[in-house]
């Protein structure tokens, strides 16, 4: 029982630890990194630019377009999203760890075992419906055109990655 309780300790204070990192912070904001890929040329001249042949449309210039509200509004929404996706994911360790408390334990208890996974299950349906809102709340505050190299950049990820 003392192995179990250490686990509680430990995955505990990784909740605590995941609740303070998402307190509010000062965040830099997207279109002001320094040393971003973004526009920069990396020394490179002017005359080595490499052209492509693809439609601007289709590249990520949504966001080099957004005007300084959106800019607001897209940073906003990208720290909320972040703190909101760390509780989660907090939860989701610590009801990990205590799901392999119980699978380890002498007399094994399949009812508190299938409760504990749909504990996780759950945890992990409210991350994807967390991002999942966050793309639809994106798209509402974009204008028509930069909808469209939004929506490429969404089609074109990983399904692993939602």
């Amino acid at each position: 029982m003392k192995k179990n309780g250490k686990i509680l300790v430990m995955t505990g204070c990784t909740l605590v630890m995941g609740i303070l990192l998402t307190m509010p912070v000062i965040a830099e904001p997207m279109h002001e990194k320094k040393g971003s890929h973004h526009g920069d040329m990396s020394g490179k001249t002017e005359g080595h630019k490499k052209k492509s042949s693809k439609s601007h449309l289709f590249s990520k210039h949504w966001a080099k377009t957004l005007d300084d509200q959106q800019k607001i509004d897209v940073d906003t929404m990208h720290l909320e999203l972040v703190k909101q996706q760390n509780i989660y994911k907090a939860e989701l360790k610590l009801r990990e760890a205590e799901l392999n408390g119980l699978v380890v334990e002498d007399k094994t208890d399949l009812k508190k075992i299938k409760a504990k996974i749909a504990a996780v299950v759950a945890l992990k349906e409210q991350l994807m419906l967390a991002r999942f809102v966050h793309i639809a709340e994106m798209r509402a505050r974009l204008n028509a055109e930069q909808r469209i190299s939004y929506d490429m950049g969404v089609l074109k990820r990983d399904p692993k990655k939602h």
